[in-house]
């Protein structure tokens, strides 16, 4: 087995759920230099996010069950022997100083961070 990294920062869930985006040539490459083969994915670990949400909680949560929908579809089709997708969340973020993923969730500004 040979785990190759598919993390890209900035490409959040959104972004990956379109065939054909930055996020996806990133990936080829990053196979391609590991020297792995499409052919040998067999299992892929995805810890998603949407950045910087803006609509309500209940829509977000909708959208974001898309985007993985998505992101999997893209994964066999690009990957024919792939069997396993685990799925998992992000990290805590609370203490993000940005806008990106707060937490708890707020619509608009993430929660400072605690000093």
């Amino acid at each position: 087995m040979i785990p190759v990294n598919g993390a890209v920062a900035g490409q959040e869930a959104g972004e990956q759920a379109v065939e054909g985006r930055k996020y996806w040539k990133i990936v080829d490459e990053r196979l391609a230099a590991a020297g792995v083969t499409a052919e040998q994915v067999g299992a892929i670990w995805m810890k998603e996010a949407d950045g910087a949400p803006e609509l309500p909680f209940d829509e977000h949560v909708d959208k974001l069950e898309e985007n993985l929908a998505s992101i999997v579809k893209i994964a066999k089709s690009r990957f024919p022997n792939l069997w396993v997708v685990y799925v998992s969340s992000r990290s805590y973020g609370g203490y993000a100083s940005t806008d990106v993923s707060p937490e708890p969730w707020r619509t608009g500004k993430a929660s400072p961070p605690k000093a």
